[in-house]
């Protein structure tokens, strides 16, 4: 616990998300990898990423948008915590203030602990200061679980004897697509965009190339049906790309 709460709270947050997910937007900007793992071959090792990230939240003018990558899985993970707090996001949004109200603070302490309420605000920070899709993201994954969440006030506990250890310790991992990043579900309608629009051409391909003389109106209208749906996958990608 006292290690714990001894680390930098990004660094507990950045600790929810796998390797994967932290090297995702080092693996498609070759600016970003240059930045911070010029030369560097090979797989980068999961502290190695974290360390990249906090440098960044260090900068003047950090990437906020790759800050914000890497608190989804903590999102996620402690989505039902995080949850009644959308009204309190949403009053920052529209302000534009990324800090906690004293008061406001003192009342997060009682129901998440202060290591609990450290990462909320480093998470608040970034979310202010982030771009309006992941803001939109956010709000929309955290108004999704409220309303399967009753609304029926839970008995206030009384304090514990200890400092009771901060509730964001074990984050689930995701389950649906609306679960993940926007980042990932990008990816996910490029892969579908390419797939459908190779899967086009190769019926055309092999009836042109075996019967080159004849009319092919069945394969054409089937290879036309396919392009189309590579179209919407392609719209679905401008939509979601960060």
């Amino acid at each position: 616990m006292a290690e714990e709460q001894a680390q930098d709270p990004f660094e507990r947050i950045l600790k929810a998300s796998n390797h994967a997910h932290l090297n995702n937007p080092f693996r498609t900007s070759d600016e970003l990898r240059s930045k911070y793992f010029l030369g560097a071959g090979g797989k980068l090792s999961h502290g190695r990423l974290m360390q990249a990230y906090l440098k960044e939240r260090d900068e003047t003018s950090p990437d906020w948008q790759l800050l914000a990558h890497g608190t989804w899985p903590w999102l996620i993970g402690h989505i039902h915590d995080v949850a009644n707090l959308v009204d309190d996001l949403k009053s920052a949004a529209d302000s534009g203030r990324d800090t906690i109200a004293a008061k406001k603070r003192k009342s997060y302490v009682e129901q998440f602990s202060e290591a609990g309420t450290q990462e909320i605000e480093t998470f608040l920070r970034i979310f202010v200061n982030a771009e309006d899709d992941f803001r939109k993201a956010v709000l929309e994954r955290l108004e999704a679980e409220s309303s399967k969440t009753p609304s029926t006030p839970s008995p206030k506990p009384t304090a514990p004897a200890t400092p009771a250890p901060s509730p964001l310790l074990e984050p689930e991992r995701p389950t649906t697509v609306d679960d993940l990043d926007p980042i990932t579900r990008a990816k996910m309608a490029m892969i579908g965009t390419v797939f459908f629009f190779v899967l086009s051409l190769i019926p055309l391909g092999i009836q042109f190339w075996r019967q080159p003389d004849q009319d092919h109106w069945v394969i054409v209208g089937i290879s036309g049906v396919l392009a189309v749906w590579s179209i919407v996958f392609f719209v679905d990608y401008t939509r979601k790309k960060p």
